[in-house]
């Protein structure tokens, strides 16, 4: 595992936010995991509220979206809204909402 970690280096930063989990329609957790394997390569993908990143995504179990955004992810550019089955209000099946979000993010990626 330790050699994987290093072969990754300084890789672009996403920062997920969780909802409370009150009344989830999707496996908000199985998002996330699956999020951190399809980007590992190439991204950081951390569940934590810091203040700065390359990209923030915001995981709403349900339609309602009642998460709360952390100040610093307001106005952000790069910023992906999970509610539900919707990616940026687009609908997917469950099982692809890591993708969709993998797909946004690599693809409007760009290496300094």
């Amino acid at each position: 595992m330790l050699l994987k970690m290093e072969l990754r280096g300084n890789k672009p930063l996403v920062l997920v936010k969780f909802c409370g989990g009150c009344n989830p329609v999707i496996d908000r957790l199985a998002v996330f995991y699956k999020l951190k394997e399809l980007l590992f390569w190439t991204h950081q993908v951390k569940a934590a509220t810091l203040p700065a990143a390359d990209w923030f995504v915001i995981i709403s179990g349900c339609r309602i979206n009642c998460t709360s955004v952390p100040k610093e992810w307001t106005n952000q550019e790069k910023m992906i809204l999970i509610t539900g089955n919707a990616v940026n209000k687009c609908f997917v099946n469950e099982n692809e909402l890591a993708a969709n979000i993998a797909r946004i993010i690599t693809s409007t990626c760009v290496n300094n």
